[in-house]
């Protein structure tokens, strides 16, 4: 099994302004206009990490583990104004693109034991920077074409690991552990690569790729309890990696080299990925 990207998405919100410490007030107003004077947004951070996958958990690391170290990490941040209130800004613009490398550096810092892979900073939904720490994270080849699609299904699911006794399993799952199942709006996003068709300007094949997928995945999966209804979540917790592992080896055969990516949004504030 390869690694598996996690990302946990917490908004913040804080106040700044945009300026060059180089430039007088008069100089910083006629470049970034608005954006000079003080105002705010609601901040999305998206925090991923790399790992394997615990064989006993089916995670790799506990959502709401993570949930609590990224909460601490922001709470220096949430609700100030990030040039006034903060050391990191006083001497540089907090852009995007600053504010990613800092928060990056600090969760770093603080967390020791887990893999940082990426940090993506939304200033807005039209803007946002990443702060690539990782390099184990597949690059887009050039001369390749990259087409993307979102597949939905409703499913639902106990997580639960019969290697672990009751009393560990409710800890470690929370309420995902509820016996009588819980469920999600899954989305799965699939990227596939591959030449390009001339005549359609798509992906070659991509019509017969998407039937595959329609089959092996929503059709299989939609409105079901993956663990009682399914032999491949018999041995392994229905946990969203597990869940990415699964649906690339059932993709494999009918996809081959043409599968790149695999995307699982679970919830609005976790989503996974994995390149196989």
């Amino acid at each position: 099994m390869g690694l598996l990207f996690l990302t946990k998405r917490i908004e913040f919100s804080s106040s700044h302004f945009y300026f060059n410490p180089l430039w007088d007030k008069e100089k910083n107003t006629a470049h970034f206009g608005k954006e000079a004077n003080t105002h705010g947004h609601n901040y999305l951070l998206d925090l991923s990490l790399e790992g394997e996958v615990d064989p006993v958990t089916g995670m790799v690391i506990n959502t709401v583990v993570l949930k609590e170290r990224v909460v601490r990490l922001l709470e220096e941040f949430d609700h100030k104004h990030l040039n006034l209130d903060l050391p990191y800004f006083k001497d540089k613009s907090p852009t995007p693109e600053n504010i990613a490398n800092i928060l990056g550096d600090l969760f770093q810092k603080q967390n020791k034991d887990l893999k940082l892979s990426r940090v993506r900073v939304y200033e807005n939904e039209e803007r946002f920077a990443d702060s690539m720490v990782s390099h184990q994270i597949p690059q887009a080849k050039k001369g390749l074409t990259y087409e993307n699609r979102t597949y939905r299904f409703c499913a639902a699911h106990r997580l639960h690991s019969k290697h672990l006794s009751m009393k560990e399993n409710q800890k470690i799952y929370g309420k995902c552990n509820n016996p009588n199942s819980h469920g999600h709006n899954y989305a799965l996003e699939v990227t596939l690569k591959g030449d390009r068709d001339p005549k359609t300007g798509r992906l070659e094949g991509f019509e017969t790729f998407h039937q595959s997928i329609q089959k092996e995945i929503v059709d299989r999966y939609d409105h079901h309890y993956l663990d009682q209804d399914f032999e491949e979540f018999k041995e392994k917790v229905s946990t969203a990696e597990n869940i990415l592992v699964i649906i690339w080896e059932r993709l494999s055969p009918f996809l081959s080299d043409h599968l790149f990516k695999l995307r699982l949004v679970e919830t609005r504030d976790n989503y996974f990925e994995y390149y196989g």
